[in-house]
C-alpha cells in the first residue's frame, strides 16, 4: 500500500488516518541502514536477468549481465566448464537461464 502522493512535487500523506501505518512503515525501512539508492540497487540486483553470450568460431561464453564474470564456457562440441548459478557468485546478480 502506498501511504503517500505528490502536489506540487512534495511527497504528501495521502489520508491522515493511513499516517500510523506509514510512520510504521518508515520506522522499518529506517532500521534497515539502507538508503533508498542501496534498495534500488538491491532490487534490481534481484531482478532475474538471462546471462550474455558472446559466441565466436569455436566457443560459446556465457557471462554475468551485470559484472560480466565468466559463468559458462562451451566448446562447439557441446562440452563446456562452469555452472548454471541461481545468483551470480561475484556481483550477486539473479540470472534466469533458457530451458
Amino acid at each position: 500500500m502506498r501511504y503517500t502522493e505528490y502536489h506540487a512535487g512534495k511527497a504528501v500523506i495521502k489520508d491522515r488516518k493511513l499516517l500510523p501505518g506509514a510512520m510504521e512503515k518508515l520506522a522499518a525501512y529506517e532500521n534497515t541502514g539502507l538508503t533508498p539508492g542501496q534498495i534500488m540497487e538491491l532490487k534490481e540486483r534481484d531482478t532475474e536477468k538471462a546471462p550474455e553470450i558472446h559466441k565466436n568460431k569455436r566457443s560459446s561464453v556465457y557471462t554475468c549481465p551485470s559484472c560480466n564474470l565468466v559463468l559458462i564456457n562451451k566448446d562447439e562440441n557441446g562440452w563446456f566448464c562452469g555452472q548454471h548459478y541461481k545468483f551470480c557468485p561475484d556481483c550477486g546478480q539473479r540470472l534466469k537461464w533458457e530451458d
